[in-house]
């Protein structure tokens, strides 16, 4: 019995982390698609993954974003 709510509890504390990166990688596709549609400058906090992230974000139609 302990074991098994151990192992829920490690599940439950992976999927809560993997929530807090997912929501994270949308602030961050959201910002970068405002500053190109608005013909703003990329905010500096994003500037090293922005090439990776316009990529993505490339690839994404209005079905998956």
């Amino acid at each position: 019995m302990i074991r098994r709510t151990q192992r829920l509890r490690k599940e439950y504390l992976y999927r809560k982390s993997l929530e807090g990166k997912e929501r994270l990688l949308y602030e961050n596709k959201r910002k970068i698609r405002e500053a190109l549609q608005e013909g703003k400058p990329i905010p500096t906090e994003l500037r090293n993954v922005e090439a990776q992230l316009r990529r993505e974000i490339d690839l994404e139609d209005e079905n998956t974003a």
